[in-house]
């Protein structure tokens, strides 16, 4: 995987290096650092305390000496290999939105893969341009919003180009339907018009006040001591669309 990114790097024209302990660093005109690590799931699951993960502090430690800008410019891409994307357990789901949800370094994003993901992809052709093709081919999309692990190389394709920033999509903006557009269909084919209508009526009551109203019903359902006047508002106003 560590092969592919830097690939990419490289035909991106970044400067690219990986040193002793297979870390690899790129950077682009002194501007957007990028640093990819590979983990194993046994050492993603310690990644707070693992000695991969210390390493790549000590790293980071000595790049911040020569690079002042470093510390609000980088990137951590983790690619995390695991034997099937079918059944990720939960514990191992939670620890990847705990490690990219962590603001603590720098950004990070968490990739997962397998051995299939990238086996069909050329390290020397252009990759963007293959990623482009496996999310282009016909009828892949509706089978990911029915199973978004359906196909071990299309997951990975999704996940570059809706995580990482310099993976960016060209296609036919088109092809794809507004997630609005398909639920407003959706609605009028089961005949569901009236209460969809005052649901927008409602919501457009809201609008003038909507962020205080909103911040004081989550502070509301949040709070210990409960804030019964607010709730029972809400509870009272939401019954006009049934």
């Amino acid at each position: 995987m560590l092969d592919l990114f830097k690939k990419i790097y490289e035909q991106d024209e970044l400067k690219v290096k990986i040193n002793k302990d297979n870390i690899l660093f790129s950077e682009k005109e002194n501007k957007e650092y990028y640093i990819t690590v590979q983990y194993t799931e046994n050492e993603f699951e310690r990644f707070y305390d693992s000695e991969k993960s210390k390493n790549l502090i000590s790293f980071f430690d000595e790049l911040k000496k020569n690079k002042a800008d470093i510390q609000k410019n980088t990137s951590l891409i983790i690619c995390l290999k695991l034997i099937s994307i079918q059944e990720i357990p939960l514990s191992l789901k939670n620890i990847i939105f705990s490690v990219e949800e962590d603001e603590y370094f720098f950004r990070k994003y968490v990739i997962i893969y397998t051995e299939n993901s990238t086996k069909n992809i050329e390290l020397n052709k252009n990759i963007k341009e293959q990623l482009h093709e496996i999310i282009k081919r016909e009828d892949m999309m509706k089978q990911y919003q029915k199973n978004c692990y359906f196909s071990e190389e299309f997951f990975l394709a999704m996940q570059l180009f809706v995580k990482l920033p310099f993976i960016v999509y060209e296609g036919d903006a088109g092809q794809f339907i507004p997630v609005e557009d398909k639920l407003e269909k959706a609605i009028k084919i089961n005949d569901l018009e009236c209460i969809y209508d005052k649901v927008i009526n409602f919501k457009e009551e809201l609008k003038d006040d909507k962020s205080e109203y909103i911040s004081k019903l989550t502070d509301a359902f949040l709070a210990e001591k409960k804030d019964n006047n607010i709730l029972n508002d809400f509870f009272n106003d939401f019954e006009r669309i049934e």
